[in-house]
């Protein structure tokens, strides 16, 4: 189980525990059930900081070397478009309306 978080960089290890304590119950349950369940929450600053949880994660899906410099990269740089896009539609009203 992936879950991407876009905090404020002061945020990270607060939104980390967070998003770690809400699928606790749902990873012990798979447990229970006989599967092996992973939990990764993952922090991306949203002024382009990487977490370490991140690294942790491309780690273990086997992304090494220029390869996850990149990846790293890549999602920094999606993270900051996603919150830039947020804040240019903070006063908006209706949220999901197509052509918005």
């Amino acid at each position: 189980m992936v879950e991407l978080t876009v905090p404020w960089e002061e945020q990270m290890e607060a939104a980390h525990e967070r998003k770690k304590d809400k699928y606790a119950e749902l990873a012990a349950t798979c447990s229970q059930t006989g599967w092996r369940p992973f939990t990764f929450p993952v922090e991306v600053g949203c002024r382009v900081f990487t977490g370490t949880s991140t690294q942790r994660l491309l780690k273990t899906l086997g992304v090494t070397g220029s390869n996850r410099k990149r990846a790293l990269c890549d999602l920094a740089e999606e993270a900051e478009e996603g919150s830039f896009w947020l804040w240019l539609r903070r006063k908006e009203r209706a949220w999901g309306t197509e052509g918005s």
